[in-house]
């Protein structure tokens, strides 16, 4: 019966519920404070991962957090405030850059809720148990076929995210990362940051420092992006293997994120192509002298729209 509701066309278009949006707010304003450790287990297909995570909270210039792999290839990621450092031993390398990850589980939560009326439809579910804890679960239904659907087990007691499922249009999960234990504790002291390789013998992968710049002229557009979708950033970026800077357009519903990335071709013998990786899609098309690549955990039909409106830029008005 609930599977029934979540796919009529009636229920999506109703508003979302009042109080399911503001635990999200809520949930998303509390968890940035806590502290605490716990292990992780990532689902994707027959895929499993199992991950040791610790958190600490506290202003943006505070929060830290360090996770680790306990099944599979082994690798470490360790958060600061102005870096993210990973750690690959059986590659003995150690990649270093300035953009911000955010953990698996704390990416589920929306960091604008009331902005998801326009894409999703968002209701509370049932009670249930993750981890020894009572959860709130939340609903989150896409109101078309161009994003995922999501559903959040929430601890009401301290606001933290206890799992999260990725939903394809049969409410079937595509991925699930779920906690299996999880404590919250006063602090955590410097030492269960640091890393448990030195790395000091790795070969270690630096950024570019040419700085990222917002685009004063932008050459490109999507005039017309996919239905609730809005650009968050547009800038010129500077990426390794590319000798000019790189035109980026970040877009966003709320939940899904899509970058477009504009290119020169450069002389390269660039080839069209699609690949996925996870839910993590990609598009490469070729136009004229350029390369349009799309990336994004959504379904491909949206990579396809986004890279299919393109379009120059319209020029600046001049005033008579």
């Amino acid at each position: 019966m609930l599977a029934l509701g979540l796919t009529s066309a009636g229920i999506w278009a109703d508003e979302s519920d009042p109080e399911a949006l503001n635990l999200l707010r809520e949930t998303g304003e509390q968890a940035e404070h806590l502290h605490y450790q716990g292990i992780l287990v990532y689902r994707h297909g027959s895929e499993l991962e199992t991950l040791r995570v610790i958190h600490r909270g506290g202003s943006e210039q505070e929060r830290s957090e360090r996770f680790y792999s306990l099944t599979g290839t082994p690798r470490e990621v360790i958060r600061k405030p102005d870096e993210v450092i990973c750690i690959l031993p059986d590659a003995e390398a150690v990649v270093v850059d300035r953009r911000q990850l955010r953990n698996p589980i704390s990416e589920a939560i929306p960091d604008r809720p009331e902005t998801l009326d326009t894409a999703y439809q968002v209701s509370l579910g049932g009670m249930d148990r993750v981890a020894g804890r009572d959860a709130q679960t939340v609903l989150i239904a896409p109101r078309d076929e161009l994003r995922y659907g999501h559903k959040l087990w929430i601890d009401r007691e301290h606001g933290l995210l206890l799992r999260a499922d990725l939903l394809d249009d049969q409410h079937q999960a595509l991925e699930q990362v779920m906690f299996t234990e999880v404590s919250l504790v006063e602090s955590v002291p410097d030492a269960w940051l640091e890393p448990g390789t030195s790395g000091e013998s790795f070969s270690w992968l630096r950024p570019d420092e040419r700085p990222d710049s917002d685009a004063v002229e932008p050459a490109w557009q999507i005039a017309e992006p996919p239905p609730g979708f809005t650009l968050i950033s547009h800038r010129q970026r500077h990426l390794a293997g590319h000798d000019y800077p790189v035109e980026h357009l970040h877009f966003s519903d709320g939940l899904a994120s899509v970058s477009v990335y504009v290119s020169p071709k450069e002389g390269t013998r660039a080839r069209e192509r699609r690949v996925r990786l996870g839910l993590m899609g990609a598009v490469r098309l070729l136009r004229d002298d350029v390369v349009i690549t799309v990336v994004g955990e959504v379904p491909p039909v949206t990579l396809h729209r986004f890279a299919e409106g393109l379009a120059a830029a319209s020029p600046p008005e001049v005033e008579q």
